[in-house]
């Protein structure tokens, strides 16, 4: 297939339209038949093989979680990141790795029952939580949980993080953040938990643990992750001065008409 004459196009340009390609026919064809057409979107912008699917999510992985740990959002081994690879598949990161150090090849491949295909290392510990979430979720792309210091502590003093205060949050982190009632990490209890808020949500607070946040693709959910912690770090600052101004319903309705005609702030 020739590239198309009238684009002229960067590769990271045309990697970006044929991934929003790729997710409008997902909604009409479902996310294996679109997945399976990514290659010859990116053939037919640039010329050029591109990389493999499978392998450019395992480096998108890599990235996300040397970013969170680098902002210091994952302490240690703590903190586990996922993906959709697949309806029946989940590329997840492995358990005792400190996140800024993984390499492609460590991300442990799942199926939608936890079993993992042969590999050296053993899934996150929390597996069974995202594969919650994707089983409850189909739109849910990634997965991110992570431990940063000022949401955790919201988690830990037991309050939710819903009040309209920074516009950015309210478009990416609406309705709100809950607290998730404590479960033992890794457990069945904090899985069944998080069940009844997954459907409208997409940050939570795990209540005297972390936080947790979804999204269409990776880059959303860690954009999520940030702001989240940004929010908190805010709030807690303005709390210091006095406390936070609210946003007025006047201004709640302008964030929503941003919303719904698709403004930038909504993605990252």
């Amino acid at each position: 297939m020739e590239p198309l004459p009238d684009l002229d196009l960067a590769p990271g340009q045309a990697e970006t339209l044929a991934r929003h390609l790729t997710l409008r026919l997902a909604r009409d064809l479902g996310p294996e038949e679109a997945f399976r057409f990514l290659p010859a979107l990116l053939r037919a912008l640039t010329g050029e093989a591109p990389e493999p699917f499978a392998l450019r999510l395992r480096r998108e992985v890599v990235r996300a979680a040397r970013r969170l740990a680098d902002l210091g959002l994952m302490a240690g081994t703590a903190g586990n990141l996922s993906v959709r690879e697949s309806s029946s598949h989940v590329l997840i990161t492995p358990a005792g790795l400190r996140k800024g150090e993984m390499r492609p090849d460590d991300l442990v491949r799942l199926d939608m029952q936890g079993h993992r295909e042969p590999s050296a290392l053993r899934p996150s510990s929390e597996f069974r939580m995202h594969l919650g979430v994707y089983s409850s979720r189909p739109d849910v792309g990634a997965v991110v949980h992570t431990h940063p210091p000022h949401a955790t502590a919201f988690a830990a003093a037991g309050i939710p993080l819903d009040r309209p205060v920074l516009a950015e949050a309210v478009l990416l982190l609406a309705p709100k953040v809950p607290v998730v009632p404590f479960g033992p990490p890794s457990s069945q209890q904090l899985v069944d938990h998080l069940q009844p808020w997954l459907a409208g949500h997409n940050a939570f607070l795990l209540a005297n643990h972390g936080v947790l946040c979804l999204g269409r693709d990776l880059a959303e959910a860690v954009h999520r992750t940030e702001t989240l912690e940004f929010l908190a770090r805010v709030i807690l600052s303005a709390r210091a001065l006095g406390g936070e101004s609210l946003l007025t319903h006047a201004h709640l309705r302008a964030l929503d008409d941003l919303k719904t005609s698709g403004g930038s702030a909504c993605r990252p």
